[in-house]
Formats: structure tokens, sequence, C-alpha cells
């Protein structure tokens, strides 16, 4: 192709005005102004993080709302942050909260929480030239926590000491007017049994009166009654026994004991707690350990099989106390007596510990006697023997 030709096409090209996307539109326009200044790079482009030159989902925009939202109470709330608590803001918090007990003559709302807020702000009140001198804290006074200006407050200090006085002087006189009606200390503690006020006061012996854990009064404190010559007749001979008519329990091998107990470690080295009260310990004490019947095994390890019980005595039983009435029925017993491990066992009505045991007799029998190769015994004065055969007081 020549050049004439080329020349020719080039003439028969239609020629197209460049025109403007914006002509026709009015450039006073605020939308197109507005599109304008977007479409325009700043100098500051590059400058500008990744996330707010991208567009952003609805999902993505709605956790950042529920971020920022997260950390601040809102408006009603004039945008209380949610402050990083530390050691001495949580102590802060605390006292603001105590502030009733702080100040008994100044009087707050009650706070709807017991637990810390998450959203708080702590500062200190400047005073202003209207308050008077007196009222000022001085550079010294002014300290970095609402602890510390506690501490050295010695009108709080003051009032504090006086107060604790006061709540101790009150306890004290508590304690001294609760007496049981065993005439022992209530120990202010609950209870349904005698075994759950052991672990709880290990001074002595402990009875559950009334609902309510108290130490056992020892029978020298509560008797004084001069002993007489009584006859036991054993295998058809007669022979003098001595036997003091205090509040005295059986033990085996014909010993007496006016000793309670209720959990081993209570009585001497040289006793053990047997059915209630302190014996000597000897070889034969496991054919009457539980409640007079013979046991099987001891539990020096503090725990028994086939379902059995450690008593205080270290010896398996059905029951802590008193003979077992054989199993539970759905829970319900005879009168007289408790399910406890799934066995039928005695218990006093008064929920008190028992004085030992009873096979037969009432309190003014004495005698001891063996029938079928068991002892028949009565329960000591004062004492009934109740089903269970279990001494319990009249």
């Amino acid at each position: 192709m020549g050049i004439d030709e080329i020349k020719k096409e080039e003439e028969n090209i239609v020629k197209v005005e460049r025109k403007s996307v914006l002509d026709g539109f009015n450039p006073d326009d605020p939308e197109i102004k507005k599109l304008l200044e977007k479409a325009t790079l700043t100098e500051d482009y590059d400058s500008k993080p990744l996330d707010e030159v991208l567009k952003r989902s609805k999902t993505q925009e709605k956790k950042i709302r529920k971020s920022q939202n997260s950390k601040t109470a809102g408006e009603s709330w004039f945008g209380l942050p949610a402050s990083e608590m530390d050691e001495e803001k949580r102590r802060d918090l605390e006292l603001i909260q105590m502030r009733n007990i702080l100040d008994p003559k100044q009087h707050y709302k009650k706070s709807d929480r017991n637990v810390l807020p998450k959203y708080f702000q702590i500062g200190q009140i400047v005073e202003s030239s209207a308050d008077f001198y007196s009222g000022r804290l001085n550079k010294k006074q002014r300290k970095n926590t609402l602890a510390e200006e506690l501490m050295n407050d010695h009108e709080i200090i003051a009032k504090n000491k006086k107060h604790y006085a006061k709540i101790i002087q009150k306890r004290e006189a508590t304690k001294a007017c609760q007496v049981c009606r065993n005439g022992g200390r209530s120990l202010n503690l609950p209870c349904t049994s005698p075994i759950q006020c052991v672990i709880y006061y290990t001074q002595g012996a402990t009875e559950c009166i009334d609902s309510q854990c108290c130490t056992a009064i020892s029978s020298l404190e509560t008797l004084n009654v001069q002993p007489s010559i009584h006859f036991e007749q054993q295998n058809g001979q007669q022979n003098n026994y001595l036997i003091e008519e205090q509040t005295e329990g059986y033990c085996p091998n014909n010993e007496r004991s006016k000793i309670r107990c209720s959990a081993a470690g209570q009585c001497s080295p040289s006793q053990e707690c047997l059915n209630g009260i302190c014996c000597p310990q000897n070889a034969n004490n496991y054919l009457e350990a539980c409640g007079g019947q013979i046991a099987i095994e001891r539990c020096d390890s503090g725990t028994c099989s086939n379902g059995l019980v450690c008593t205080a005595s270290r010896y398996c039983c059905q029951c802590k106390v008193g003979r077992s009435a054989g199993y539970c029925n759905m829970g319900a017993c005879q009168p007289g007596y408790q399910c406890q491990n799934g066995y039928c066992c005695p218990s006093c009505p008064d929920n008190t510990m028992t004085f030992g045991v009873c096979t037969a007799g009432d309190s003014t029998n004495y005698n001891l006697q063996y029938s079928n190769g068991q002892r028949q015994l009565g329960c000591p004065i004062g004492y009934k023997c109740l089903t269970g055969d279990i001494c319990c007081k009249q």
C-alpha cells in the first residue's frame, strides 16, 4: 500500500471528539463534589492503614462496632470506659463497696451487685478555693490510692479499733450465755448427729443437742455419789465387785469408765473409744466393739470393706454406735432407728452420743450375767437402755 492510499483511509476515519464524563452535569452539585473528593488521591493516601482503604463487609463492620461498644458502658453512662484492673484498683473498689462500714453515720445507696464492676474510673477530688482550709488535704496527706489514705487517717483507725473491741466484747458475752441443756458450751455449729461435731472440736467429747454441737460435761463435774458395794454373778460364782454409782458406762472385761468420747484420739493413749466411752485397750475388745456384738475386722487405715463403717474404736461395723437392725427399706427404718450407710442404726432421741451399750435390764440392774455368750448389762444412773442396745439420757 502506497502513501496516497494510507492518507485516503485516514480521511475516511470518523474523528470522535473527546468529551468529559461530567459534561452535562452541574459542577456545583454537592453530590458531584463529594464524588470528586473521594476520587482525588491525596498526599496521605499511602500512609493510611489498609483497613481504612479496603472496603469492609457488613459482618466486619458489625464485629468492629461490637468490639468498640464493649470498651465503654454506652452513651447512657457517658462512655464510661472498661478500665484495666490491677491490685491497687481492686482494693480501692472493695473499699468503695465498704463505704457504709467506714462511715456509719453516712448512708449510701445499697450496691446492686457483689462483684466488682467492669466499667469504672477512679479519680481524686481536688479542693477548690471555696473549701475551707481544714477540709483540704495537703501534699503529705494525699496518697496515690484510697487504701493508703485510709491507712494514714488516724480518725478512721481509732474508730475501727473501737468498733472491733465492741464486736469482740459482744462475741465473748454471747459465748458465755450460750449454754446447752447438758451444761456444756455451745460451739455455734449446726448438726444432726454427734459425729458431725467431732471434726470441729478435738479438746474433748461433744454432743449434738437441739440441732447444735455442744461440749460434753464430765460426770465428775455433775455427780459426786459415794461408791457402794454390789455383787456380780458370773458362771454361778458370786464375787465382790466394786461398782461406783456414778455416771459410768460398761467396758469389756468388767471395766467401768466415766469418760465420754465420740471419735478416735479423744481418749488417752492406753484407751480407745468403744461405744461412746473410753475403755482400756484389750485384745478382746473386738467381741463387743459393734454395739455389744463382735467386729469382723479392724480399720486402722480408716476404711472398711463390704460397705461397713470404721467406728471410733477402729473396728469395722454396720453402725457407728449400737446394733444394726438390718438393711434399710427404701431409706426407711422402724422407730428408734435411722438409715445410715444402708443399715438401720439406733440413735438417741435428742441426737446425743450414746454412753455405752446394754443388752437387757434397766438403770437399777448392775448384775453382770452371761447368756448365750453375751453379757446382760444395764445402763448407768441417769441413762436408759433403748432399742439397738444403746444407753441414752433419760
